[in-house]
């Protein structure tokens, strides 16, 4: 069952929206269909049946409201903002109302009308740190830096929510501090970012933006060092597997996607000074935001002096299957020369078994970069494998799985629980082709 961003905020957040008139005991229990249908997963049922409320009596807020979010979960955006428009000219006093039309607008890409929607919600509702949190980032796509400063800093002045399981001060602290970040102002950021974290520990998010900002400044004081292969371990047989996976960093600007994003990815071709790299699509693209990382870099193996970092370089998106598309894959192209030694992992030529042993490798959320992971293969088909024996932690997107003669079995896409799973080669394969990259 699949529960949106959208409706967990809605969830989470502690207004709650009533209809704005008494309904029928027929309408009434249409509503508590409609409600089962959405909580099973069965969107156009449910949708089908808020709009026969609505054929019952075309006025009902409520049930226009309800309507909006579960067009958003079936990705349309246009009636999902048409019925959330209709909503709050029912109820114009329903803050929530203007929320959700301020959230579907900003999926739409159209900015400062979404600005607008969540100005509106706080009007309604001063204390609504979920819609200024959300006008900050509309703001902040906009360029807007000083007016979403602001935002951010009211939320710090009002009661504490938590938000999709994160604290809404902490969420505060780490805007303000990528607002910093963005204007190179590092000294001022790094206090944010460590003081989100000391409000949630657990915030990954602020983490690695902590992380980044203190890279940034010491690259000012130091810079990056190009040729990196006087650091690689001498005689060590792990290198040959270990270069070509590399360490993505992508940068999100989104409401569930906050700063720097760390995965992994695989060297999968190479020609000349073009080097094509496979992922995950959720690693540089944000389905809800329909937004594609800003600002993606690769970084290889190796194993620098202390004090030392290794080159990062720019990489952008080349090709990814279709949101729609079930099969998560993602190809980056990286230009320019790179030390000879980072060559494609060769394709397994043996054919996959139950109980097989494979390696994972990958660079996972807590866990150090390029962790090798020993695991089985517990059941497998044409396009995926299982894979047990904890191989597979969470932050592993986009990460390898080798075999026992160092060949590529798979790529890493989601890891639940003691489980973890990654597309075959094969399905690899297929989907380059139909991208168009032999």
């Amino acid at each position: 069952m699949k529960i949106s961003a959208l409706a967990l905020l809605l969830l989470t957040f502690s207004l709650v929206a009533t209809p704005t008139m008494v309904v029928a005991e027929s309408v009434e229990q249409l509503f508590e269909q409609s409600k089962a249908a959405y909580l099973a997963g069965k969107y156009a049922q449910a949708e089908a049946l808020y709009r026969h409320i609505i054929e019952l009596e075309p006025n009902n807020a409520f049930a226009y409201y309800k309507l909006c979010y579960v067009l958003d979960d079936q990705d349309k955006l246009d009636d999902a903002v048409a019925a959330c428009r209709k909503s709050t000219q029912l109820n114009s006093k329903n803050a929530l109302g203007f929320y959700i039309l301020g959230y579907v607008l900003s999926r739409q890409n159209k900015l400062a009308d979404a600005a607008i929607a969540f100005d509106r919600a706080i009007q309604l509702n001063p204390k609504f740190t979920l819609a200024y949190y959300s006008l900050g980032v509309a703001l902040l796509d906009q360029g807007e830096l000083a007016a979403a400063m602001s935002a951010y800093r009211t939320i710090l002045t009002l009661p504490n929510d938590l938000i999709l399981s994160v604290n809404i001060h902490a969420l505060a602290h780490n805007a303000i501090g990528g607002i910093f970040k963005q204007q190179n102002q590092l000294e001022e950021a790094i206090p944010e970012f460590e003081e989100a974290i000391r409000i949630d520990p657990n915030f990954i998010y602020a983490q690695n933006n902590l992380k980044e900002a203190r890279r940034s400044l010491q690259i000012q004081a130091q810079g990056e060092i190009l040729d990196d292969t006087p650091w690689l371990p001498e005689n060590d047989p792990s290198v040959p597997i270990l270069r070509p996976v590399v360490l993505i960093v992508a940068n999100f600007s989104s409401r569930q996607r906050q700063g720097a994003e760390k995965a992994t990815g695989i060297v999968i071709q190479r020609e000349g000074d073009r080097t094509l790299i496979i992922t995950n699509r959720h690693v540089v693209y944000d389905q809800q935001s329909n937004q594609i990382s800003k600002n993606i870099r690769v970084e290889f193996f190796s194993n620098p002096p202390e004090g030392t970092l290794r080159m990062r370089r720019k990489a952008k998106l080349l090709a990814m299957t279709n949101p729609e598309d079930r099969i998560d894959l993602a190809v980056l192209e990286v230009i320019g020369d790179l030390p000879e030694d980072i060559q494609p992992l060769p394709i397994a030529d043996t054919p996959i078994s139950r109980g097989m042993p494979v390696i994972a490798i990958a660079n996972p959320l807590r866990g150090l970069p390029w962790s090798t992971l020993d695991g089985k293969i517990s059941s497998y088909n044409h396009q995926q494998i299982q894979i047990s024996g904890g191989a597979i932690s969470p932050g592993s997107s986009g990460g390898a799985i080798i075999n026992s003669q160092n060949q590529l079995v798979g790529i890493i896409v989601e890891a639940n629980g003691d489980m973890g799973f990654a597309y075959t080669t094969k399905t690899i394969i297929e989907k380059m082709h139909a991208l168009g990259i032999e």
